[in-house]
């Protein structure tokens, strides 16, 4: 495998600075700046450290990101997310994200249907808790279509107490001696 040599890098590093001065920094009133870094050289290795202080553009803020041929704004509406100090992306900034896992209803909605798990409670009430769950698989920006409701199952709330004493069980206080 072939790899540029020292004058090939710098040459090639050039190449790259006119390029996006040309394309794009000139356009907005930004320069890039700076020069190559040789790192690794002992080992005879190179590459390219470029410093993201020496490219300015003074149309747009640090807040911008270069993706797509264009400059897209960070943690604004129709950019990308920026991130929260523990590095996640903050809820605010997942748009329409619905984080609902599980809605309760009466009937399955025909209208406003989000792309959650809706759960009917049992209607002939011998048990509590207990619900089916549905679905929709449909296109939800589409046509309503009853037949793309799919069952997932049925869903039943239980409480185990078996570990647990019974009131019976206990001891009531008062007959226990102290000594």
């Amino acid at each position: 495998m072939q790899f540029l040599d020292a004058i090939g890098l710098a040459s090639f590093w050039e190449k790259i600075k006119n390029w996006v001065n040309i394309n794009y920094l000139s356009l907005t009133g930004g320069t890039i700046r700076g020069s190559v870094s040789f790192l690794n050289e002992a080992d005879g290795g190179k590459s390219i450290r470029i410093d993201p202080s020496n490219i300015t553009n003074s149309k747009y803020g640090v807040n911008y990101l270069f993706a797509s041929g264009k400059m897209i704004p960070i943690g604004e509406a129709n950019g990308v997310a920026g991130l929260d100090s523990n590095g996640c992306v903050p809820l605010d900034q997942l748009g329409n994200l619905d984080t609902t896992v599980a809605e309760v209803v009466t009937a399955l909605p025909t209208t406003n249907i989000k792309k959650h798990i809706y759960l009917i409670k049992d209607a002939s009430g011998v048990t509590q808790n207990q619900y089916e769950e549905y679905i929709y698989t449909g296109d939800t920006s589409a046509t309503y279509d009853a037949s793309k409701w799919e069952k997932l199952g049925d869903f039943r709330a239980t409480v185990d107490l078996a570990d647990y004493a019974k009131k019976s069980e206990t001891v009531n206080l008062s007959e226990i001696k102290v000594i």
